[in-house]
């Protein structure tokens, strides 16, 4: 059995090439200093207790800071746009 030559392999074309972008992980940046709160106040009886005063002045610097947007862009559909022509 001879191999298929490029000039006589059947060409097919893809009407178009597309990839679905990641979903970006949900950045939570408080989360731990929520649920230290949280558990404080459910260990000292309520939001009224003053244990808590140190644990609820971080959780309120945290929220202070700004917070941070970070995009990455993929270049895949690019590069199947470009190259599809060749398929």
């Amino acid at each position: 059995m001879s191999p298929i030559s490029i000039s006589k392999a059947p060409k097919f074309r893809l009407p178009k090439l597309k990839v679905k972008p990641d979903r970006p992980e949900l950045r939570k940046p408080c989360a731990v200093e929520m649920a230290s709160l949280l558990s404080c106040w459910a260990s000292s009886g309520g939001p009224d207790a003053e244990l808590c005063v140190k644990v609820a002045d971080t959780l309120k610097q945290c929220m202070a800071k700004p917070k941070q947007q970070v995009q990455t862009t993929t270049t895949i559909n690019y590069h199947l746009a470009r190259l599809s022509k060749y398929l």
